[in-house]
């Protein structure tokens, strides 16, 4: 452990005097005068504002990093005044004036913005939803029913939390969901469904069926994994509502890794028509079949209400059948509003928005964000450069630019447990530091939950406040560490992140059997 496990002393005493000149109000100066260290300021039980003040008057920024400081767009008083209300969430809010251009640029859609990580694509997509309304309440239109989805139980609660800050009063207008959440909505409304989230279940039950059907199946089909097979399900047959032996011999394969030909694939038909007999005979549902489902009952006029616009966020997780749902959800093409990252998919290779619905038109109606907010130059240079190397991702998506440097990554080695998470709590004190954030603004990233309890347990022994939260739980308001797996995290963002447990024994988590092709199709 280093230095700085020790808390650092203010640079000078807090004074009431003191901080009647700056204008802090009495109520909020007991907290305050109590600080001792940096830390104590830091994560004081004040209003964000007030810590933010007294930390610009102790510390004065130097002046070449208030010179390269982006400049923030904002669109009302309120706007304002949330940035500096609300410490982490209006961090998370802020747009720059090129991200402002793309909030009210052609509201009636199809709109696909497209871009890179900490491009801004789902930030500009919430203040879409705010001016989708603002726009037809303007207009005399009757009260907007608007919905916005997205792939991950942690980026729906992310997004709910941070449309509560934005849209006040309008928030009951939009109705946020998981696009499984959707499906399974429309499904239940309509017929019983239990749903088999465990994807260990559906594996194993798969490699039962190659185990009972193994005297027919080809040398091809017996070599590969349950999880190969289920992915097969769910992406191709499943994912691209194939309805028959015929569509899925015809079907492209881009991304899947190992080629299959006539003979494999009429084997992966019997296991998948099997497979489906099995779930219906115990009265279950897997997720790829209940997507499909609800499209059906969709198509069929059975669906329920349709929403004056669709914003489908993060569209590069979803199967092409999950897509024709949520567009089908729309009451017209007008109302369609996607954002996409193409780099973050190996099944967008060779994709195209019209073969999935005829209402994705996207021909000058889209958009590429290439400047990166989330990162730091330095951060988004090594993840380039790593992504490059491998040859993944779509190579228009990885050229962005950010506005902003600061410092280095970080890779740290340790000798124990207990070292990795001083260490981690140390980086988050001095980089909270930096950037004039208490301990809230930070994220650790594990790949399970278990090394999550792990992390909250080793942090709070650092002397750090930690929570392990499984994405339905993100809580955006507390101050605590926030624990997520690397999972959950997709797509979300905060302003000091710790990537821990990385070992080989969770990366790169290939099986020792692996087909070589599609070994170098998953490392992509």
């Amino acid at each position: 452990p280093g230095q700085e496990a020790t808390p650092r002393e203010l640079p000078r005493p807090i004074t009431a005097e003191w901080l009647d000149s700056l204008g802090v109000p009495p109520e909020a100066q007991p907290a305050l005068l109590a600080c001792r260290t940096e830390d104590d300021l830091l994560n004081a039980e004040v209003d964000p504002r007030y810590i933010e003040r007294v930390v610009e008057n102790l510390f004065p920024r130097p002046i070449d990093e208030v010179m390269q400081q982006p400049d923030l767009a904002v669109f009302s008083t309120k706007d304002l005044d949330r940035y500096h209300k609300d410490d982490l969430i209006g961090f998370l809010l802020r747009l720059d004036p090129s991200q402002e251009r793309l909030v009210d640029w052609a509201l009636e859609g199809p709109v696909l913005i497209k871009g890179g990580p900490g491009t801004g694509k789902s930030t500009v997509a919430l203040y879409r939803v705010q001016r989708l309304i603002e726009h037809r309440l303007k207009t005399g239109r009757q009260t907007p029913r608007i919905l916005f989805t997205t792939y991950t139980p942690a980026l729906a609660r992310f997004s709910e939390q941070l449309l509560e800050s934005l849209l006040g009063e309008n928030r009951n207008l939009v109705t946020v969901r998981t696009s499984d959440g959707v499906a399974e909505d429309i499904v239940s409304r309509l017929e019983p469904v239990r749903v088999v989230t465990d994807r260990q279940d559906l594996e194993a039950r798969i490699a039962r069926l190659m185990d009972r059907h193994q005297d027919h199946l080809p040398e091809s089909v017996r070599r590969l994994r349950p999880d190969y097979v289920l992915d097969e399900i769910e992406w191709i047959i499943d994912g691209r509502n194939l309805k028959s032996l015929d569509e899925y011999l015809a079907a492209s394969r881009t991304g899947r890794g190992i080629a299959l030909g006539e003979a494999a694939r009429r084997a992966v038909w019997e296991l998948y028509t099997a497979f489906c007999t099995e779930l219906e005979r115990d009265g279950l549902c897997s997720p790829s079949r209940l997507r499909v489902r609800a499209l059906e009952h969709v198509r069929a006029g059975r669906g329920g209400q349709r929403y004056d616009a669709v914003v489908i966020d993060e569209a590069q997780d979803l199967t092409p059948a999950m897509l024709s749902l949520l567009v089908e959800l729309a009451e017209s093409e007008r109302g369609i509003y996607v954002t996409a990252d193409p780099s973050q998919s190996i099944y967008f290779r060779g994709f195209s928005w019209q073969l999935v619905h005829q209402r994705l038109r996207f021909r000058g109606r889209a958009k590429l964000l290439r400047r990166n907010y989330r990162s730091t130059r330095e951060i988004a240079e090594v993840a380039r450069a790593f992504l490059e190397k491998s040859g993944a991702g779509d190579p228009e998506s990885l050229q962005t630019d950010s506005p902003v440097t600061g410092p280095a990554p970080v890779l740290a080695t340790y000798e124990s447990e207990a070292e990795q998470w001083e260490q981690a709590a140390d980086f988050i004190r001095q980089m909270t530091r930096y950037v004039r954030m208490n301990h809230g603004a930070a994220a650790v990233l594990v790949p399970s939950s278990s090394v999550g309890q792990q992390a909250e347990e080793g942090l709070t022994r650092a002397g750090l406040k930690a929570r392990f939260m499984r994405g339905s739980q993100l809580d955006l308001k507390t101050d605590a560490v926030k624990v997520l797996t690397l999972q959950a995290a997709k797509g979300l963002e905060f302003p000091v992140v710790v990537i821990a447990g990385l070992s080989a024994r969770y990366f790169p988590r290939l099986p020792a059997d692996m087909d070589p092709e599609e070994r170098d199709e998953e490392m992509q």
